[in-house]
C-alpha cells in the first residue's frame, strides 16, 4: 500500500510539469492569480532527521541512514494586501518515502534505531511578496503536529534505554522560507527550505521522555492557485 502510494504521488507531480504547455500568462494574470485567492501546493524534496549525534561503545560502529527523500501536500488561501504583498493561512502534510534509520555493530552482534512513521501537519501563517509578476518570495511560520513511530530491534548491544516500539507525538515549531515562479495562469513552481523543531538524538537518548527527532528538508514543488 506504501508504494501504490509513493507511485500515485511521483506521477501526479509529474503529470503537474507536463502542464506548461499553452497559454504562458501575461503580467497581469500571473499577478492576480498568485496574490491572492486558494492554492494547492505538490511539493517532493530530500529531509533529514537530527540523529547524527548518537555517542556509541569503544569498538561499536554506526551507519547513519538518517535522511531521504520526502512528500508534501499543502493548502492555503492568500489575501492581496496590497499589489505586492499577500498573507494567508496554510495547512499542510509531509512525510519520508523511506524509513530514516541507524544501524549498529560489535562483531558478530548487530542493533538497528529506525524511524518507522515520520509525519508531520504543519499549520502556517503564510507572507507572500512578489519581485516581479513572475516571481515571489514567501516565509511560513507556525506550528506543526509531529507523529514519530521509533522501533528499536538488537541481538546483544545495549545501545539505548528505548523500549521496542514507542511514538511521539507533540506539537513543535515549524517554518519555511523559499522562491516561486509563476509559469501559467494557474501554475507555479517554486524551492524552499523548510525546518520543524525537535529533539537531537543525544537529548532523546538521555531523556525519559519521547521527543521527536529535529526535521530539516529542502525541495521543490509545483503550485496550482484558483
Amino acid at each position: 500500500m506504501k508504494i501504490s502510494n509513493n507511485i500515485i504521488f511521483v506521477s501526479v507531480l509529474c503529470t503537474s510539469f507536463s502542464l506548461y504547455a499553452d497559454n504562458q500568462c501575461d503580467t497581469v494574470s500571473c499577478s492576480e492569480h498568485f496574490t491572492q485567492g486558494p492554492y494547492i501546493g505538490i511539493d517532493i524534496g530530500f529531509g533529514w532527521l537530527d540523529m547524527s549525534d548518537f555517542q556509541v561503545n569503544k569498538g561499536v560502529s554506526s551507519n547513519k541512514s538518517n535522511d531521504g527523500v520526502t512528500r508534501s501536500l499543502n493548502i492555503g488561501y492568500l489575501f492581496p494586501i496590497n499589489d505586492q504583498f499577500s498573507i494567508g493561512p496554510e495547512i499542510g502534510y509531509e512525510t519520508f518515502f523511506n524509513s530514516p534509520d541507524i544501524k549498529f555493530n560489535r562483531g558478530n552482534n548487530s542493533a538497528s534505531i529506525k524511524v518507522e512513521d515520520a509525519l508531520y501537519f504543519p499549520i502556517y501563517a503564510v507572507t507572500q511578496y512578489h519581485l516581479t509578476n513572475d516571481v515571489y518570495l514567501f516565509t511560513k511560520l507556525g506550528a506543526a503536529y509531529v507523529r514519530q513511530k521509533t522501533s528499536v530491534s538488537s541481538n546483544a548491544i545495549n545501545i539505548a534505554p528505548l523500549s521496542d516500539t514507542q511514538t511521539s507525538n507533540d506539537w513543535r515549531f515549524a517554518g519555511s522560507i523559499g522562491i516561486g515562479y509563476a509559469l501559467q495562469d494557474y501554475l507555479g513552481l517554486s524551492i524552499h527550505y523548510t525546518y520543524i523543531d525537535g529533539d537531537n538524538s543525544s537529548d532523546i537518548l538521555t531523556s525519559n521522555e519521547t521527543q521527536p527527532y529535529r526535521f530539516q528538508n529542502v525541495g521543490m514543488g509545483v503550485t496550482f492557485s484558483f
